[in-house]
């Protein structure tokens, strides 16, 4: 599980470039 939290990361700052995601979606990503 240790990569997915690495990739979470990194979809987090996507998510701030992009309103359109929410944590929720990050999560399930």
């Amino acid at each position: 599980m240790g990569e997915i939290i690495v990739e979470s990361k990194s979809v987090v700052l996507g998510y701030w470039k992009r309103p359109g995601m929410t944590k929720e979606t990050i999560v399930e990503e």
